[in-house]
């Protein structure tokens, strides 16, 4: 098992922790040598110490803050960078301003605090933002101390960029590797499917139109189903033949029965959106110990589609119970997809039957 050290590090939460604070240090020492310089100080006198740990503060504030509106902030959710870039200029202002005009009433303060504030007097608390001279000051600092910055983190965030662009390139190719590998068994069968129908179709007619409809089965699934929406037509016609399959499994005592209503050509649905109430039906409604049956009824009429089907339950209490399940649950979240607020889902489960109304705004 290989190490790596890189995700190591990554993941490690008190080792970037650590990797932020010692960049915030290493930051501060080459702030503090630029600023001793300008401001003609040793860096030992108290207030111009106070004056740097306001403008390293606002520094470190700014980085941070733009980093996380540039993380987090989308081309459809710009606002959010707009926000925090105008609310970190905003403090910037007030902190520089409130911290030059303080520390110039200090005793003995230097010359670069006095023209600093000197040139920053503003006439109300409200136009210190619009100070010109404040603004150019805060745009030094931009230019000077958090351009570096920034510029860094955008080459880091542009190497994990296209980091993911290959590792997603990797496992798309992966994906299509596997649905390849995973299409291999059903075509072949599909193939061996209409191979035997051709040797049957002659000697047992039965079995030759049995093997025609699972192939066609198939051929929907494999084929046809890709797509978003398929014909609602190609979808019933599914349907019939899932259901004529069953009909050979279930003959004695069973009563099935199919009924569809209505011109469908001329409408589109999701692929596989009624078959598991159709399947449900069968798979619970045909093991009854006495009376055993089906009903499906599938109609359309001013562009509203009606799918009702009910089925007989068991009259043992030891048979198993019809529930929706998984199953169910799935089937709603695409409907809430595909048709919000446009479909009516009513299920209705008794004693003696199971009944399933669905109807949808086409």
């Amino acid at each position: 098992m290989s190490f790596d050290l890189v995700s190591f590090w990554r993941k490690n939460r008190y080792l970037n922790i650590g990797k932020h604070l010692f960049l915030c240090w290493l930051y501060g020492v080459y702030i503090i040598s630029d600023f001793s310089v300008t401001a003609g100080t040793s860096g030992n006198d108290k207030w111009n110490n106070i004056l740097f740990i306001s403008i390293f503060s606002v520094i470190i504030l700014s980085i941070y803050s733009l980093r996380f509106a540039l993380k987090r902030s989308l081309p459809d959710k710009f606002y959010i960078f707009a926000i925090v870039a105008i609310s970190v200029y905003l403090f910037n202002s007030y902190i520089i301003y409130f911290a030059f005009k303080f520390i110039s009433s200090t005793p003995n303060p230097s010359r670069f605090v006095l023209l600093g504030w000197h040139r920053m007097q503003a006439e109300s608390f409200w136009s210190i933002p619009f100070n010109r001279y404040l603004d150019l000051y805060i745009w030094a600092l931009t230019g000077n101390y958090i351009v570096i910055p920034i510029a860094i983190i955008g080459i880091s965030n542009t190497f994990s960029y296209f980091n993911r662009i290959l590792q997603l390139q990797r496992n798309n190719l992966s994906l299509e590797l596997d649905f390849l590998r995973a299409q291999l068994n059903p075509h072949f069968l599909f193939n061996s499917l209409n191979n035997i129908y051709s040797m049957v179709e002659e000697t047992n007619e039965l079995a030759g139109n049995t093997i025609l409809k699972l192939a066609d089965l198939m051929r929907y699934s494999l084929y046809e189903s890709s797509s978003p929406n398929v014909l609602l037509s190609r979808e019933i016609l599914f349907l019939k033949d899932y259901i004529e399959l069953e009909k050979i499994r279930h003959t004695a005592g069973t009563h099935i029965n199919f009924q569809a209503d209505g011109n469908f050509e001329s409408y589109r649905i999701p692929p596989f959106l009624l078959i598991p109430f159709v399947e449900n039906a069968f798979k619970h409604g045909l093991n009854a110990v006495e009376k055993k049956w089906v009903d499906i009824l599938i109609q359309i009429a001013d562009s509203k589609l009606t799918f009702m089907v009910s089925n007989s339950k068991p009259t043992s209490k030891t048979e198993a119970t019809q529930k929706g399940g998984i199953g169910l649950a799935n089937l709603k979240k695409r409907l809430d997809l595909y048709y919000p607020n446009l479909y009516e889902l009513k299920i209705d489960n008794s004693a003696t039957e199971y009944r399933v109304l669905l109807r949808i705004d086409l």
